[in-house]
């Protein structure tokens, strides 16, 4: 390596130490502007006058594969380390984005009421709502008794009016009073309600029938004028007998049935949910329309216990 560095400044090997110094001189003003050159000038001129040593099994090591990745690794261990984290946090998020399931009905609990445990519903719903694959269950607390609670407060009623701008709302349970405030609001759908010789209760859409007023019915409520009471109107009035439906009055005045008294539903038996006069209703445009029936009768009918019972039955048998 030695005698590489005396050709590279031409002269003979062993040549003093002013001829060195004379011709590297010389050759850096005639090299000047060529750094590549001068560069390496410089590293002959340093081995030759021994200003540095240089192990052959080291240089042979440093040209080497190896050498010049883990050269490349000193100098660029901290970008390469960020580019690979930053495309590791890309990949994880975007395969999240294509495993996340869209919500595909919703229940929500809002109000002054309490759900000692939000994630029992969710289980009950999610198993035995078998249409249902991404069910979402979540609280809206309207009401708040402390200072603490108020932040919670204000975040429920941002929440709230997000999900009623965007139609994310299908099953509602709720207190009484904040029933009819929402029933006044127009939020929620007509109901048409019966119950069979069995006690089960049955739930279908009432808004072709009760939800749009004719012209000639708007303009005789309009002169002050009564007209004959519609059979739907005695319908109506019949069912207001059975104390397990509510009544209330929408953002027009118009007084329908809306809600369904959650008393003898046996499906939140074991989650606690304390409130006064819990009521069940029905966004006026649900998400998913066949689902918020399909959840409105797993509410009010099934007894998740029943199933329970039978499953120790079986394993008895």
């Amino acid at each position: 390596m030695l005698r590489k560095s005396y050709e590279i400044l031409g002269i003979e090997e062993g040549a003093d130490e002013e001829t060195v110094k004379k011709t590297y001189t010389v050759l850096l003003k005639k090299y000047r502007g060529n750094q590549e050159k001068i560069d390496e000038l410089d590293d002959a001129y340093n081995r030759i006058m021994g200003y540095y040593v240089v192990d052959e099994e080291e240089e042979k090591y440093a040209k080497s594969g190896a050498g010049k990745f883990k050269n490349f690794w000193y100098h660029y261990k901290v970008p390469v380390l960020v580019l690979i984290a930053t495309t590791f946090a890309l990949v994880v998020l975007v395969i999240n984005s294509i495993q996340t399931v869209p919500n595909d009905v919703n229940l929500h609990f809002i109000g002054d009421l309490y759900v000692r445990d939000i994630n029992e519903v969710y289980d009950d719903v999610y198993e035995h709502l078998t249409n249902a694959k991404a069910p979402n269950v979540e609280q809206l607390m309207l009401e708040s008794e402390t200072v603490l609670d108020a932040q919670f407060v204000a975040d429920a009623r941002m929440k709230l009016m997000s999900l009623i701008a965007s139609g994310n709302l299908d099953v509602i349970v709720c207190d009484g009073k904040t029933f009819t405030y929402l029933a006044s609001q127009g939020m929620f759908m007509p109901l048409d309600v019966e119950k069979d010789e069995e006690g089960r209760i049955h739930v279908s859409d009432a808004t072709p029938r009760s939800g749009n007023l004719k012209l000639d019915s708007t303009l005789n409520q309009a002169a002050g004028k009564e007209e004959e009471t519609s059979q739907s109107q005695t319908e109506k009035s019949e069912k207001r007998d059975d104390d397990y439906l509510v009544y209330a009055k929408n953002n027009l005045g118009e007084e329908y049935l809306f809600g369904i008294r959650l008393e003898e539903s046996k499906f939140f038996t074991g989650t606690n949910i304390m409130g006064t006069d819990l009521t069940l209703a029905l966004f006026h445009q649900p998400s998913n329309y066949k689902l918020a029936f399909e959840l409105v009768d797993l509410l009010l009918n099934f007894d998740p216990a029943s199933v329970e019972t039978e499953d120790i039955e079986d394993d008895w048998e």
